[in-house]
């Protein structure tokens, strides 16, 4: 017998599932399954493009202010276009129109001139979904252990130094045993893998084991 998550609240009792709703009024939660998507070159646009769609799914953006809409247009255009090619497909023209990244603006002068501002508009990007959400993001990555090494590494460092917004947290979900594999596998045996490893991640929770009874 398996017992889907929903299932195992009923399962442990009401406080649980209290906890949970509770939880839910105040972050959006946003599961991101990275082996999935270590074929790509680029972490940053995989992360940022699902965790658009997400938000496209499940959020009437029709409904909310046309002021937002345009807020968000203007972000994206500061992370720049290559987010955009893979992402706008896949979301309704009525949030976000293609042509507005397609035609060429007079004023349309490259924003992304040095790391510094980047980051910058990374953030005031995530600042918008954060207020269309209404809610802190929660974002768990889940099989960094099995991505190919320059992927797990490259995504790492792009949570670490462009996802710094205090209403966006990270929970990584991996073996960190394989994780530290991975590392050396990259830059040599002899490389600490353990602490490179701490300076991406503030604590640490390990599970217990899973029983199978069920």
């Amino acid at each position: 017998m398996t017992l889907r998550f929903k299932d195992n609240i009923k399962y442990v009792g009401t406080t649980y599932e209290n906890i949970v709703k509770e939880f839910k009024k105040k972050y959006f939660v946003f599961y991101f399954n990275s082996w999935e998507h270590d074929l790509y070159n680029n972490p940053m646009e995989s992360l940022i493009g699902e965790l658009l769609m997400k938000i496209a799914s499940e959020i009437d953006l029709e409904t909310k202010e046309t002021t937002i809409k345009n807020d968000v247009k203007d972000r994206l255009k500061e992370v720049g276009s290559k987010v955009l090619s893979r992402v706008i497909k896949k979301i309704t023209a009525d949030i976000i129109e293609i042509e507005d990244f397609t035609e060429p603006k007079k004023d349309n002068t490259p924003k992304i001139t040095s790391i510094r501002s980047q980051k910058e508009a990374v953030n005031n990007l995530l600042q918008e979904l954060s207020n269309i959400t209404g809610k802190r993001i929660l974002i768990i990555v889940d099989e960094l252990d099995r991505c190919k090494p320059s992927y797990a590494v490259e995504l790492l460092e792009v949570v670490k130094h462009f996802f710094t917004h205090d209403d966006v947290v990270f929970l990584f979900g991996t073996n960190k045993s394989e994780l530290e594999h991975t590392i050396r596998s990259l830059y040599g045996q002899g490389f600490n893998g353990y602490k490179y490893l701490n300076r991406f991640f503030d604590f640490e929770f390990s599970l217990p084991s899973i029983d199978n009874m069920y």
